[in-house]
């Protein structure tokens, strides 16, 4: 007769590892995924990575389309993301640096991409996870004024 010990152990164990939380992703990393998501156009999976604000703005665009006869009743608000926002023309970042210290209030981070373009992404915590602030990092960075470059001018 087997000893009942190693299988107790093993269960042990088990419930041990299950109850270890799950590493989650920092701002610059749920921001890398919500560009690698927005390029492969996996839509649902970007959205699930927006702050609930930002949903809700979707959904209440899309509602409003479908009362005005231009969306489908059955499609997720998702859908928004690509048709009406354009935000799959972001050009993949070269490099993403936070643009300002972390607060209650989240983080912005810069992405800058080849060309030389760059653009601020508000992220916020919501519980333990980081969301992306979409309403608030749609407008594009102003170039910097370098002082140098007015004397040339």
């Amino acid at each position: 007769m087997r000893s009942p010990f190693p299988i107790a152990a093993l269960l042990c164990a088990l419930s041990v590892l299950s109850a270890c939380p799950k590493q989650s992703l920092d701002a610059k990393q749920t921001c890398e995924a919500f560009l690698e998501d927005i390029h492969a156009r996996r839509g649902e999976r970007a959205f699930e990575m927006l702050s609930e604000g930002s949903k809700t703005e979707l959904r209440r665009r899309h509602l409003a389309l479908v009362e005005a006869g231009g969306g489908d009743p059955d499609a997720s608000p998702a859908y928004l993301i690509f048709k009406t926002l354009d935000i799959e023309r972001v050009s993949t970042p070269e490099s993403i640096a936070e643009a300002s210290r972390p607060d209650a209030k989240g983080v912005l981070l810069r992405v800058a991409v080849k060309s030389g373009d760059s653009a601020d992404i508000r992220m916020v915590k919501e519980g333990e996870a980081w969301k992306v602030d979409l309403f608030a990092s749609l407008a594009p960075v102003s170039p910097r004024h370098d002082p140098e470059d007015a004397e040339t001018e």
